[in-house]
């Protein structure tokens, strides 16, 4: 006679409503906005005219480097914005003499960012009419302490690092409709910070010939960026999101490490002493080749590791020999083999003790590491 463990109809209920409260507690966390105030509609008064709650201006004007994110009309004004509830965050910057100074929109997140995980950033956008010159450049920046300004000479006033994570690839001319930022990167942990604004070089700003000549007497195009005249942008930002979307496989946390260092990769077993692949396999593998098609200037070394059963100089050869499996896997999926190497280490370098069967699994694995091109 079978036995539930779910012993009456209460303990199934029971069952049923626990098991829904936990689908429903990890798709809340999944979609929590790590933004506060994300439409800019909490807002209070100060002396300076209404402040959007949770929000900091970066700039250099003021002799500080963080004040209050004013929305008031006298600023949102600049942009002849349509929207008279002044719910954005307004953004500005200017160009003047081949230099680019812009300043930015920042706050500290609801939580950090955790390492390893993929995050999802996305935020409206809108070109004020007021704008004598539009940006491609601008992107969302994250960053585990407050950010200062730096001039660097000849190029601006900016935050030059750390770099965006997410940054626009298009040019943001639109006065009329808003546009979309978005983008998705790898966190490496501890990030709680967010600065939204202008990144690129001056090469990234573009002017208009209608309003070049409104406002700096018909500039010739390649020559407005060393102009004496200075040109200034206004956009108004909204609807800024940061979500997490799900935790990074291993062949995406290959990015995010440096030359020299390497990762496990889990998933990249082999029949027992063997050098033919498993079947589980393949899916990580073919990860990697897409990561490597996407990536084509990094080039990696496959390691192979061995318990310490067996003859050492026989599990040195079959260390080898499994990293060269790995190395013709990615060679027959079209990678270049001069951008792929392959080593052995057989049993010479455990992680874990070969006491038990679980340290021997942890030692019997698959490295990959970053190599200097």
């Amino acid at each position: 006679m079978l036995h539930s463990p779910l012993k009456n109809i209460t303990d199934f209920k029971v069952f049923l409503l626990t098991t829904f409260l936990c689908l429903v507690v990890n798709t809340i966390s999944l979609a929590q906005n790590l933004i506060s105030n994300g439409k800019f509609k909490q807002q209070y008064e100060s002396d300076n005219g209404m402040v959007a709650k949770g929000w900091k201006r970066v700039g250099p004007e003021l002799g500080i480097n963080h004040a209050n994110l004013i929305v008031s009309p006298n600023i949102v004004g600049h942009m002849e914005f349509n929207d008279t509830t002044y719910e954005c965050g307004p953004l500005w910057g200017r160009v003047y003499k081949g230099t680019h100074t812009s300043h930015y929109i920042a706050q500290k997140l609801a939580q950090p960012l955790q390492k390893g995980y993929i995050y999802k950033v996305k935020f409206n956008i809108l070109l004020g009419k007021n704008s004598s010159c539009y940006i491609q450049g601008i992107g969302a920046c994250f960053s585990s302490e407050p950010l200062e300004y730096q001039n660097i000479n000849g190029r601006g006033d900016r935050i030059y690092y750390p770099h965006p994570q997410v940054m626009s690839d298009t040019l943001l001319k639109d006065t009329e409709n808003w546009m979309e930022v978005t983008g998705e990167f790898i966190a490496k942990g501890g990030d709680q910070y967010i600065y939204i604004g202008g990144f690129g070089d001056k090469h990234q700003i573009h002017v208009e010939d209608s309003i070049s000549y409104k406002y700096s007497g018909a500039i010739n195009r390649r020559d407005y960026a060393y102009s004496a005249v200075k040109l200034f942008y206004f956009y108004a930002i909204d609807n800024v999101i940061v979500e997490l979307v799900r935790a990074a496989d291993d062949a995406e946390l290959l990015t995010t490490i440096n030359e020299g260092e390497s990762l496990i990769f889990k998933d990249i077993l082999f029949n027992n002493n063997s050098t033919e692949l498993q079947a589980i396999s393949y899916n990580t593998l073919n990860k990697l080749v897409t990561m490597l098609q996407q990536e084509p200037s990094i080039h990696i070394g496959i390691v192979g590791h061995t318990d310490n059963v067996g003859d050492s100089t026989e599990n040195l050869v079959l260390s080898q020999n499994r990293a060269l499996s790995v190395v013709e896997y990615l060679k027959g999926k079209g990678i270049n083999e001069q951008r792929l190497k392959a080593k052995g280490f057989g049993e010479n370098k455990p992680i874990a003790s070969n006491q038990t069967e679980e340290g021997k699994s942890k030692n019997r694995r698959v490295e990959v590491m970053l190599l200097k091109k």
